[in-house]
């Protein structure tokens, strides 16, 4: 009876020292992934926020590039009187537009890497896990925007006779049709 209670207290204290060290190295292993959590969350906020600053910059260039195309359009109407000069200047103050293009490489790391589970609120990691899909339509966006601007060039310039544009108009219109394939006669 003696011996099968020694096997037994030593069984349980086997036991017990597994139990310890299993929920020792959870702990371990739980405080080592939320301080990667916390790295990843700095970086993603550093990202952000560089983003979140060429954003701005990228807003005030094309709020320019659109005052510039509204002054533009008064004065090829006939409701502001500007000269053929300052008409060349609107033209390529509009043409001049920021494509945001946001920096995404923390954000790919943690994707990439597989770490997404790291992140422990949900919402959050449901966000991230869409962003770099709303980054990559917004570039395509912006290209498209492009294609079809150099597109419309060469219609423009059939339309327009190219004796009543000014030289800074005609030059970037002619930029506009050499990026779409259309020469000018």
């Amino acid at each position: 009876k003696q011996k099968i209670q020694n096997a037994l207290s030593g069984l349980v204290v086997i036991v017990v020292g597994v139990l310890l060290a299993l929920a020792a190295d959870a702990y371990w292993e739980d405080r080592g992934d939320r301080n990667q959590e916390q790295e990843v969350l700095a970086d993603l906020l550093t990202e952000f926020r560089a983003n979140e600053v060429d954003l701005a910059a990228d807003i005030e260039t094309n709020q320019i590039a659109q005052a510039a195309a509204q002054l533009r359009y008064e004065a090829i109407v006939g409701n502001e009187s500007v000269s053929s000069d300052s008409l060349a200047t609107l033209y390529i103050q509009s043409q001049a537009q920021a494509r945001f293009d946001p920096a995404t490489g923390a954000l790919r790391s943690l994707l990439d890497g597989g770490d997404l589970g790291l992140i422990e609120d949900n919402d959050l990691r449901i966000a991230l896990a869409g962003w770099r899909d709303r980054a990559d339509e917004a570039r395509m966006t912006q290209e498209n925007i492009h294609t079809l601007r150099s597109a419309l060039a060469p219609i423009v310039l059939a339309v327009e006779p190219s004796r009543s544009l000014s030289p800074g108009d005609l030059a970037a219109l002619r930029l506009d049709a050499r990026r779409s394939g259309f020469t000018l006669q």
